[in-house]
């Protein structure tokens, strides 16, 4: 399979800064020798919402619709929120702060070493990357380019990108990553013959190269049920009575196993068939609705975590 190596690290344009080029024009930049360079970062910029690492240390900084951009370059970057200090751009980055369509997702790693940060655009995302921040190093890697090749590949038989897919990241051992990701070409949902697919991957840092990286084509319904299973979860349900939250869980626990069948070898899932209606037929034993409610969570655990094997 193909690798990615570790992106070259692009410097803020000099009418933002005043990187010293000498040093920014190394392949790899230490963050110290970034970070001294600037004492604050260019005017109408600010921390993107929901983008601070673990530690806090870490954020994503972007443009506002105020910011006076050059050529609509709305370059996002990595900076160190604790000093006020600019540590690198973020290549394939366009996010606007204020602007419709235009959102970033940072998925970081508990220590803050990690980071998966994607910039969405009207249907799914338009890029993604891995930062990756080791002692005073920082790279990149453009793992959205590959899933979109792939999936494309799947679903149109050629190296094509079609609609931008959604997408979602699991941290695993070792400087691993799995991403699972989904795409159509009928988001407003009105083709008589819609083309879809699933992706599943798993990326290593430490090399820079896929591990796996594979799709298949699937119906458009099971599109929608990956947006329910590799979800958070309802934002509301916590919230819900009984009635509301009974209905939002089944509904998870239906996507989640419809996904696993369109994924699992065939007998594969029949043996997870046959599990689930084992545990169907047990559900129904005499129960508390929130009994019943909690026995489904914990299905619905299950499953989800089978999506991530």
């Amino acid at each position: 399979m193909l690798g990615l190596g570790a992106a070259t690290w692009v410097p803020p344009m000099p009418s933002l800064s005043n990187l010293a080029s000498s040093i920014c024009a190394l392949l790899t930049i230490p963050l110290a020798a970034c970070a001294a360079q600037l004492a604050d970062w260019p005017e109408h910029y600010e921390i993107a919402e929901k983008t601070a690492s673990p530690n806090g240390r870490y954020a994503i900084l972007a443009p506002t619709v105020d910011a006076e951009l050059k050529s609509d370059d709305a370059t996002n970057f990595l900076v160190d929120a604790k000093t006020h200090q600019i540590l690198g751009k973020i290549l394939k980055s366009d996010h606007q702060i204020g602007r419709n369509r235009s959102g970033v997702r940072a998925d970081w790693r508990a220590d803050s070493a990690l980071c998966v940060v994607q910039f969405d655009s009207r249907y799914g995302f338009a890029s993604a990357a891995v930062l990756a921040l080791k002692g005073e190093t920082f790279q990149q890697f453009d793992v959205g380019a590959k899933i979109k090749e792939v999936l494309a590949t799947t679903m149109y038989k050629k190296k094509t990108e079609g609609t931008a897919p959604g997408l979602a990241s699991q941290y695993g051992p070792d400087g691993k990553i799995r991403f699972r990701a989904w795409a159509d070409n009928d988001p407003k949902r009105n083709s008589t013959s819609p083309i879809a697919g699933l992706f599943w991957g798993a990326f290593d840092t430490a090399t820079g190269k896929w591990l796996a990286a594979a799709a298949k084509r699937v119906d458009i319904e099971t599109v929608d049920d990956a947006f329910v299973a590799y979800g958070p979860g309802d934002p509301e349900y916590a919230s819900y009575g009984a009635e509301n939250k009974a209905e939002s869980i089944e509904h998870e626990l239906n996507s989640a196993y419809r996904v696993l069948k369109a994924m699992l070898p065939a007998t594969e899932f029949a043996a997870l068939k046959k599990e689930q209606l084992a545990w169907l037929k047990k559900r129904e034993a005499p129960m508390t609705d929130d009994a019943h409610t909690k026995m489904t969570e914990e299905r619905v655990k299950g499953l989800k975590a089978r999506l991530w094997e």
